[in-house]
């Protein structure tokens, strides 16, 4: 029998912001003004295989819930409304430390991203998320989870499941409340995993979601935010990410454009 409760429209965004190419003119006149901070900070890249230009702008959409390329989306909207998220960025553009992380993700391309000055900056101290906290120990929760948020909502278990991305966090509200709806007896119709680990769940399932596999208890302490001025971890290898406006530069025009300009409180 097919377990339906909600019909969830499929969620199908191109990007998870609004992007332009500009010219380097234009890119250095950004540099030397409103994107100037992030040249004393510590370098963050992003790897961009959609791209071949070499100077782009990126205005991340707030209206826009970015959804990931390789998994469920969501801890996003956990991310980014849970009240224990509310100092941190909303997840837009996530990048890295690791010049060479960017290049692997990118296909080979690589872009230096220079967030606009009074960017909040927000840090795994993991070189990914998913490294991160109780998302280890909990990964078979984890995958009891995206199974249950698949079939309620019509769709299969399957890894990237397009079913599986909940536009809004009332929506991911509804789902959970109806999961806890349902008896052990019927959930296990839906997810092998469930008798195995329901009991970490132990209440709501959004409580579980917030406070456990993504909260305070298992998730949070990994994470902190800081103003892009200040951003200066140098050793070690971070995810990290912000929803400012940011310019990205391909690597190999960056150092040029940079050692023409001269240090920001020269110009």
């Amino acid at each position: 029998m097919k377990f339906k409760i909600l019909e969830m429209k499929s969620s199908k965004y191109f990007f998870e912001s609004r992007t332009r190419q500009i010219t380097e003119e234009e890119a250095i006149k950004l540099l030397k003004t409103t994107h100037s901070e992030a040249i004393n900070s510590a370098p963050i890249y992003r790897g961009e295989r959609m791209f071949e230009d070499d100077y782009i702008f990126i205005t991340p959409n707030p209206n826009n819930l970015r959804t990931s390329r390789n998994t469920v989306n969501y801890y996003t909207l956990i991310m980014n409304n849970a009240e224990i998220w509310k100092r941190f960025p909303k997840r837009q553009i996530i990048c890295t430390t690791e010049k060479s992380t960017a290049i692997s993700y990118g296909h080979g391309k690589a872009y230096r991203v220079f967030p606009k000055n009074g960017a909040k900056i927000g840090i795994v101290h993991k070189p990914d998320i998913w490294d991160a906290g109780k998302l280890m120990k909990f990964s078979r929760a984890n995958m009891l989870v995206q199974n249950l948020m698949a079939k309620i909502c019509g769709g299969d278990d399957s890894y990237y499941s397009e079913t599986k991305y909940i536009d809004t966090y009332e929506d991911l509200k509804k789902i959970c409340s109806e999961i806890d709806k349902k008896s052990p007896t019927e959930l296990k119709k839906f997810s092998t995993l469930y008798e195995e680990y329901a009991k970490e769940i132990n209440g709501s399932l959004l409580n579980f979601l917030e406070n456990e596999l993504y909260g305070p208890k298992g998730f949070v302490n990994y994470f902190e935010v800081k103003r892009i001025k200040n951003f200066n971890i140098t050793n070690e290898v971070t995810e990290v990410w912000t929803d400012a406006p940011s310019l990205l530069i391909k690597s190999g025009a960056v150092e040029a454009i940079l050692n023409n300009i001269g240090k920001p409180n020269e110009i």
